[in-house]
C-alpha cells in the first residue's frame, strides 16, 4: 500500500468515528435532522445546477 493511499485510509477512519460520535448526540431532534436534509438537498442541487 502506497503511503498516499494509506494516509487516505487513516483520515476516512478518522472521520467516520468523529461522525459517529456526533451521531450518538441525543439532541438532535426531528427537525433539525429535516432542517439538515432540506439544506443538502438545497445546495447539493444548487452545485448541479438543477
Amino acid at each position: 500500500m502506497t503511503a498516499s493511499l494509506k494516509s487516505i485510509i487513516e483520515k476516512v477512519n478518522l472521520l467516520y468515528w468523529q461522525v459517529k460520535a456526533i451521531s450518538n448526540n441525543n439532541k438532535w431532534d426531528k427537525d433539525f435532522i429535516e432542517k439538515v436534509k432540506i439544506d443538502f438537498t438545497y445546495n447539493s442541487n444548487r452545485l448541479e445546477g438543477k
